[in-house]
């Protein structure tokens, strides 16, 4: 069941999506292409779980950005649950175990031809946004649908945010979000 561990790292809300910042253009400049570079060391295991980031002024000479902008990358990169951040304190790499969500969702009035391919299409597109994401898993029924989001993160209360943001993008049209039911916890099929 959901017991975030984590939540003062959480900064979500309806309606609202950070997903277009993890689609990093390589050419791109500035925090976003910082934020990438260093989510990119943290994903390939260059930088281990509990390793200090650089200081952000040693960031900063070596992005040739300032420190306004290495610190917009290292909350954007907090918000992926890559790291922690806090004041004063060196930013953390934090560990990624595996958990999955399973988010249910009453469908909102009749079925329609396809509807269940482009809730899957829309669910996997959302997904494929997130480099914590590892696989989407869609069932669908009369009454409701459900999504199984699998997910590396370092607790199940961000593993339950990133499955209700999946599905907010897979029932923009089709389903009751207000009544969805949510739980999440460790993925012992990958631990």
């Amino acid at each position: 069941m959901l017991s975030g561990e984590m939540p003062d790292l959480y900064d979500w809300s309806p309606g609202r999506t950070e997903w277009e910042d993890l689609l990093v253009d390589p050419s791109q400049h500035g925090y976003r292409q910082v934020a990438a570079t260093l989510r990119n060391e943290i994903l390939s295991g260059r930088l281990q779980p509990g390793d200090k980031l650089e200081s952000q002024p040693d960031l900063a000479r070596r992005f040739d950005l300032d420190v306004t902008g290495i610190s917009r990358a290292a909350a954007l990169l907090a918000q992926w649950g890559l790291v922690r951040v806090e004041k004063g304190r060196p930013t953390i790499v934090l560990a990624l175990r595996p958990y999955s969500a399973v988010i249910t969702v009453p469908r909102a009035g009749q079925r329609q031809a396809g509807e269940d391919q482009n809730l899957g299409d829309a669910a996997r597109l959302a997904a494929g946004t997130n480099p914590s994401i590892r696989d989407v898993t869609i069932v669908t029924g009369t009454a409701e649908a459900q999504l199984r989001v699998a997910v590396d993160c370092p607790d199940v209360g961000r593993a339950a945010v990133f499955a209700f943001q999946v599905a907010q993008a897979a029932f923009r049209d089709g389903g009751d979000l207000a009544s969805a039911r949510i739980e999440a916890g460790p993925d012992t099929g990958r631990e």
